[in-house]
């Protein structure tokens, strides 16, 4: 007998055999097989919140199925009512009401082992099945006449038909909790589509990108469909998720077909897929792993400024700053790598403007209202945006390409300029549209504002997009569950910082990155400010350091803005055990990356923020042999090649790098660039305590600025750098294999964040008094030399040293002190070497 359920309900045909083709990625959805021991041709057809899977799987005569219900690693086999021999479960409610079709021809509800069968009213109707049903009780299916089929809605026992304009014949195949319907349909020119209706609304028709046949299967009340689609000439069918107007494809790993047939508001897929064999088998997909990076930040406020935003930084770690709030503040600022503040000129005649980006060259770019402009110092080049009113730069890559927003009679729009072409709009289909990042070969991100996409019920939604003229639009683009998702901005690797509002009511803006191998990951950011609103990023550079702004009351209790830098908490490097690597093999190639020892964490090289703390912090010594290092007792901030608790205990590793690989067994690391706000220089003491430098940019980089790595090694050494701030220093790997073939991955930049001493704000405190002494808590920074000094009077006096020097260990130290019967008071101070 054949299965007629089979076709109707999947709507795949007849004739299924051995599929060819290419699948396309899961995009970060991951997969595993539901099995039912001793059971074959397994489908799963639908999830509840809990995760219990439905399904059905084939049983002794051929075209029999039975029904289970999978609890965790338990099924239970649902019963057959007496006179059935097949039985197909196709989906259920969260009050447990099971439905589905007996014998393919009969439709069914089941719930507490208690069976309804319905009686189809039309005339001409000699099979139904029920496919869906939500948690009001409302079912939907498919009725079959000689001549056509179409869907319809049960409740009760009132059968309606589901209209579809146009169809010759249309099936219903789901129904969430707030009546939106999701089906297939077939044109009068034979062409396939899904379709979503709600209520007395128009249809609307779904047709994944290229396809030419598209089935939407499951629907959860979050208005996610999900479905299947096959391209023209193929055979194959695909998976798709499809979220107001954004189509990702899914597919199980290694299968041919793949169709996904129910979601749950989780976002957990069931479904089915095909082996090499045409073997049937279920599947359970759970949406992409969204990571959670964790950012501490450090305030960064432009002088006499009452608000400070920060809005861009680039390669280098140099800053964009608007400043408000006082005259003194006011304008445009960078913030250089060292942590100086530089107010940028006005044009000639103008008192204000703002900034928007700043990239690797220091050029600028930003609004002088209502137009924009770009900056290199003193120079500007002031642009319009032809039938705009206004228009508003958000970001300028490095050869001076700007993108934005303009304003106009016809709505926002995105524009873009290149170096002495332009601005023009960006042609985007959309109600509104904005460019917000653009990178060095010239990919765009922003939004879209898309209308009229879902129903009259759901009519506009944001999502991100991205334009690259290499790889040409890849589609919209929306982070797993969000109702609004914008992407801002790009780096040179792909990597793309957005922003987002999640499907609950009041959620506020939050961020995420998308790196370039297509992971998701939330950000958070800890600004560590009490009553500090959260955090708005606003931009990032290659290094992985992101700034922006936030809101914080002050001492009037107004809420101002303060703008910040904030590394990665897990990838900022401080007082661990840890090797810039190279790992290489003839199979895989080169491996460079940042190896945490302590956590046996591994980062790409552009993620780890290697940190200087404080204590490195020493003065150069007299000896001649380390006069390229600076002046003797100039500062300098080392971090040894012996470990010291607090600091980086840092080295090159090529502990994987076999013997016989490279000619001599060995390669080299090639300093090849280094920008930063004093020198940088790796070198290894030997017991004699005399130096031999490697690597040092205070005497030009050339090609001796090289390290010879032994293949298998492990060696720490030296890093030192003559002033604080952001280093990112260039370094290559580059060896000869033995068959005389030279190999190198490119040069690879490595970010060093270098911290000057400081006395903490909260450094000093009276915690009670005991036996005529008084009782201080004082806090330090880890391996930085403080003095407590006192004085009788609090605004004049001089301050006398009380007590030896002090070292700080980051944590709170007791000290007692005499008290003297008068008047004290205390200062803690740093005490520099």
């Amino acid at each position: 007998m054949e299965n007629r359920i089979l076709k109707s309900w999947l709507g795949l045909g007849a004739g299924i055999g051995l599929l060819t083709g290419e699948g396309m990625a899961g995009n970060g959805y991951g997969f595993e097989e539901i099995q039912i021991p001793g059971k074959t041709g397994v489908v799963a057809t639908d999830i509840s919140e809990d995760g219990t899977v439905l399904g059905y799987h084939a049983e002794g005569v051929e075209g029999d199925l039975t029904s289970f219900l999978l609890n965790g690693s338990v099924a239970t086999a649902l019963p057959k009512p007496a006179g059935f021999n097949s039985m197909q479960a196709s989906g259920m409610n969260a009050s447990g009401v099971v439905v589905g079709q007996l014998d393919t021809v009969q439709g069914y509800l089941f719930q507490g082992g208690q069976f309804t069968l319905p009686v189809h009213p039309e005339v001409g109707v000699n099979e139904w099945l029920l496919s869906g049903i939500n948690s009001a009780g409302v079912a939907v299916g498919t009725a079959f006449d000689d001549v056509s089929a179409f869907g319809f809605t049960l409740s009760g026992t009132n059968f309606n038909r589901i209209q579809i304009p146009g169809a010759s014949r249309s099936f219903a195949s789901g129904i969430n909790a707030r009546g939106l319907i999701v089906g297939q349909y077939r044109a009068g020119s034979g062409a396939t589509y899904g379709y979503h209706v709600r209520g007395t609304n128009p249809p609307v028709s779904l047709a994944f990108p290229g396809a030419d046949r598209t089935i939407a299967y499951g629907v959860n009340d979050d208005d996610v469909i999900v479905g299947a689609y096959r391209l023209p000439g193929g055979t194959a069918f695909k998976g798709f998720v499809y979220e107001t107007g954004v189509y990702t494809a899914i597919d199980y790993p290694g299968s041919a077909w793949t169709v996904p047939l129910g979601i749950n508001n989780r976002g957990a897929i069931v479904g089915y897929f095909r082996d090499a064999t045409n073997g049937l088998h279920a599947f359970r997909a759970e949406r992409p792993r969204i990571a959670v990076w964790r950012y501490r930040a450090m305030t960064i406020d432009v002088p006499g400024a009452k608000s400070t935003l920060a809005e861009g930084i680039n390669r280098w770690g140099e800053i964009a700053l608007n400043g408000s709030g006082s005259v003194a503040g006011a304008g445009v600022w960078i913030r250089d790598a060292g942590g100086a503040f530089e107010r940028q000129p006005l044009p000639p005649g103008e008192t204000s403007l703002t900034v928007a980006a700043i990239n690797d060259d220091r050029v600028m770019t930003g609004q002088l209202y209502p137009v924009g402009y770009v900056q290199k110092g003193t120079n500007f080049t002031i642009f319009e945006v032809p039938e705009s009113t206004e228009n508003l730069p958000r970001a300028i890559n490095g050869s001076r390409a700007v993108v934005g927003d303009a304003y106009g009679d016809f709505g926002t729009f995105a524009f873009s300029t290149t170096n002495g072409v332009g601005p023009a709009p960006l042609v985007l289909a959309g109600s509104s549209t904005g460019g917000l990042g653009i990178n060095d070969r010239g990919a765009v991100v922003g939004y879209r504002q898309l209308t009229s996409i879902v129903d009259s019920t759901t009519n506009s939604f944001v999502v991100g997009f991205l334009q690259d003229p290499v790889d040409g639009l890849d589609g919209l683009v929306r982070f797993p569950g969000a109702q609004y998702t914008s992407y801002d901005s790009i780096d040179n690797r792909g990597q793309i910082l957005g922003s987002y509002i999640r499907r609950t009511v009041g959620s506020g803006l939050f961020h995420f990155l998308r790196t370039p191998e297509g992971e998701w990951v939330d950000v958070t950011v800890d600004v560590g400010v009490p009553g500090a609103r959260r955090p708005t990023v606003t931009g990032m550079n290659g290094s992985g350091l992101l700034v922006g702004y936030y809101r914080a009351p002050n001492a009037s209790n107004e809420l101002v803005y303060h703008g910040f830098l904030a590394q990665r908490e897990d990838a900022t490097l401080e007082d661990v055990h840890s090797d810039i690597g190279f790992d290489f093999s003839l199979e895989e190639g080169w491996n460079p990356h940042v190896h945490n020892h302590g956590s046996d964490t591994e980062f790409k090289p552009w993620e780890a923020i290697l940190q200087v703390n404080p204590g490195a912090k020493g003065r150069i010594p007299a000896d001649p042999s380390f006069a390229f290092l600076g002046k003797a007792g100039d500062p300098v901030w080392v971090l040894p090649q012996g470990e010291k608790p607090g600091l980086l205990y840092l080295g090159f590793g090529a502990e994987t790098v076999a013997d016989g690989v490279f000619q001599g067994d060995r390669f080299d690391v090639v300093m090849k660039g280094c920008r930063g706000p004093g020198q940088f220089a790796a070198y290894l003491i030997d017991g004699f305590g005399r130096p031999t430098v490697f690597l040092n940019s205070a005497d030009g980089i050339d090609g001796s600025d090289v390290y010879p790595v032994t293949a298998g090694s492990h060696v720490h050494m030296n890093f030192s750098f003559t002033a604080p701030g952001i280093y990112v220093v260039t370094l290559e790997a580059r060896g000869v294999l033995m068959d005389g073939q030279p190999t190198s991955p490119g040069p690879r930049d490595y970010t060093f964040v270098v911290l000057s001493p400081e006395v903490p704000a909260d450094a000093l405190d009276v915690v009670g008094h005991e036996d005529g002494n008084l009782l201080l808590r004082v806090l330090g920074q880890q391996g930085v030399g403080y003095r407590l000094q006192r004085r009788a009077l609090a605004t004049s006096g001089e301050w006398l040293a009380e007590g030896g020097p002090l070292i700080g260990t980051g944590l709170a130290q007791e000290v007692r002190v005499s008290l003297s019967g008068e008047a004290s008071y205390f200062r803690l101070v740093l005490d520099q070497p």
